[in-house]
């Protein structure tokens, strides 16, 4: 179990159920970045790739259950714009609405204008273009 916790904390992982907020903070490869994660409903793969000029892709997939998100945090983020026009989120490849993006620091918090509710196979894709 404490080798559990270390790899949860390279992953940054933090995950909070009852308010749907999941939030990564890579400590390693942030450029290039792939971990699993585990919630109390279900688990999947993380990853995320920082391109130039303001690119980022992170790709949330669900391998089992269920996994409902009102909130995603995406630390190390100081480089990225807040501009709602400029993040595109999708889940299963169809469009969803962001409800307001925020900026704490060097962390951006998305809110979705509705829940998200992603079930096994689902896929979460949110870009920066």
């Amino acid at each position: 179990m404490a080798s559990y916790g270390t790899f949860i904390n390279a992953c940054g992982l933090n995950y909070h159920g009852p308010k749907g907020q999941i939030r990564f903070a890579p400590k390693i490869g942030t450029a290039d970045f792939r971990a699993p994660f585990t919630a109390a409903t279900g688990w999947g793969t993380y990853s995320q790739e920082r391109g130039v000029k303001g690119q980022f892709l992170c790709e949330l997939k669900l391998n089992y259950g269920q996994l409902d998100l009102n909130e995603f945090h995406l630390a190390d983020a100081a480089d990225l714009a807040v501009n709602k026009k400029q993040i595109i989120v999708q889940q299963n490849n169809k469009l969803r609405i962001l409800g307001d993006v925020t900026r704490r620091n060097t962390r951006l918090v998305l809110t979705f204008k509705d829940k998200l509710i992603l079930r096994k196979g689902n896929i979460l894709k949110i870009q920066w273009a």
